[in-house]
């Protein structure tokens, strides 16, 4: 991993670019903008601060004053698109809609972020890295999947409470749910031309909510 070496020095070199050197949440996200894209290219391994400083146009310094390594920057990354799921998760979290309303809703946003070419282009660098660096596939383990499958079942339990649906196993049924929205994924990982359409994405997630209230859900849910 990079290390700080040379981090305190003056920054001297760093351009300003539409005022971003006097606004540093935004500087933070060109950094984590450029990141992104320095290990979409070059792959983590590959990556360096330098690469990220030069891509961002700010000083390696600057880099190192927001993040302290190559790990805390993909941890950013990856907590970002988790972040986007989980409020798209509470944005439909009305406790007065119906189980398929809501499930739809839900299950449509959910999948439009898993299918974001960013997001898919960061799980292929995940899956590419993780072999060689273990690390990297367990900073998006923890950082993504499983804190918004948490988030999920805690969705799918007020769910539950209110009545709108019957599951004994609510961990497990977040897993399928979330299973078949993202089941295409693959070809998406192997292929980026397979990306579904939203048109298409729409499809996958009613066809998801079918399935999963004609396990789960009850007075009438299970009928479309």
């Amino acid at each position: 991993m990079d290390g700080p070496q040379g981090a305190r020095a003056p920054a001297t070199g760093e351009r300003h670019v539409h005022g971003a050197g006097r606004d540093p949440d935004r500087k933070r996200s060109a950094i984590v903008r450029a990141a992104h894209e320095v290990f979409l290219e070059h792959g983590y391994g590959a990556a360096t601060m330098d690469l990220v400083a030069a891509t961002a146009n700010v000083s390696k310094a600057t880099v190192y004053a927001k993040f302290r390594s190559k790990d805390e920057l993909l941890t950013e990354i990856i907590g970002g698109a988790a972040k986007r799921i989980r409020q798209e998760i509470d944005h439909h979290s009305d406790p007065h809609e119906d189980p398929r309303t809501r499930l739809t809703a839900l299950a449509e946003r959910y999948a439009l972020v898993l299918f974001d070419p960013s997001t898919v282009g960061l799980l292929r660098l995940v899956v590419a890295e993780a072999h060689k660096q273990p690390e990297v596939g367990r900073l998006y383990l923890e950082g993504g999947p499983l804190p918004t499958i948490a988030h999920l079942s805690e969705a799918l339990r007020e769910l539950v409470s209110a009545g709108g649906l019957d599951i004994d196993d609510i961990d497990t049924a977040a897993l399928q749910f979330v299973g078949m929205l993202e089941a295409r994924r693959l070809y998406a990982l192997l292929d980026p031309a397979m990306l579904p359409s939203k048109k298409e994405i729409s499809g996958i997630a009613t066809a998801a909510v079918d399935v999963f209230l004609a396990a789960y859900g009850i007075r009438g849910e299970a009928v479309t």
